[in-house]
């Protein structure tokens, strides 16, 4: 009652000419899309590349043998900065009192 039957006399006719044309344009369609991920790979793999030579190029021009070499270079980096900025920060600060001292004395 509610079930529609699909019966090979109700689909619509095609010829061998209109099959040959929507394979094709599947074909067409697959081929587009293999293409674009092809393409995206690639893509991918050239940025991998870039990325991986400059690493390269950093460790020859900072004379580092291995990743190891590297990080301890970067944390012996990171300390000579943060002791520069303390260092900037204190003479900041005593600056500041000098100056709160003159104008004490001023008054």
């Amino acid at each position: 009652p509610g079930v529609l039957i699909c019966h090979a006399r109700n689909l619509p006719r095609v010829t061998a000419h209109t099959f040959a044309t929507l394979v094709q344009a599947g074909r067409n369609r697959i081929a587009a899309i293999n293409k674009d991920v092809v393409m995206r790979a690639e893509e991918r793999a050239r940025q991998w590349k870039d990325r991986n030579d400059a690493a390269t190029m950093r460790r020859k021009q900072n004379d580092v043998k291995s990743d190891a070499d590297m990080i301890a270079k970067m944390e012996a980096f990171a300390q000579r900065r943060k002791d520069l900025e303390q260092r900037h920060a204190q003479e900041l600060a005593e600056m500041g009192e000098t100056k709160r001292s003159m104008i004490q004395s001023a008054k």
